[in-house]
């Protein structure tokens, strides 16, 4: 294992200076859907 650098090990990954927050995350309704048949078909059946 060759070690190149580690002057600057976090330099290849900067993190973003200015986040926007502003707009809160939303799940797709779609994929909630898709998400919610999914365990519906994974029950057992009896």
């Amino acid at each position: 294992m060759e070690v190149l650098s580690t002057a600057q090990g976090d330099a290849h990954c900067p993190l973003p200076r200015v986040v926007k927050t502003t707009q809160a995350a939303q799940p797709d309704r779609d994929l909630l859907l898709f998400m919610f048949g999914l365990t519906q078909g994974m029950r057992p059946q009896s």
